[in-house]
């Protein structure tokens, strides 16, 4: 009888950690090259950049703990 238990809750969890697993790869933001500022999120992780890209003078761009941030060639970012 506890086997009848178990099962539907170890299917609930394998079902919840693939949807997870599906967000976190799907994830992601695209920077073209320009201007950036704001706040770079976990939720928008990786961000993907895409030529040269530069925080204006009196912005700021904030790169919260655990975010991903990928150059795709050997752009410069400009602060």
């Amino acid at each position: 009888m506890k086997k009848s238990i178990l099962l539907p809750s170890v299917l609930i969890l394998q079902i919840a950690i693939c949807n997870l697993q599906s967000v976190i790869v799907n994830a992601q933001t695209s920077i073209p090259a320009g201007t950036v500022s704001g706040t770079w999120t976990l939720a928008g992780s990786p961000y993907n950049i895409q030529g040269a890209i530069q925080i204006p003078n009196g912005d700021s761009l904030i790169i919260q703990p655990g975010v991903s941030v990928v150059f795709h060639d050997t752009y410069k970012l400009a602060v």
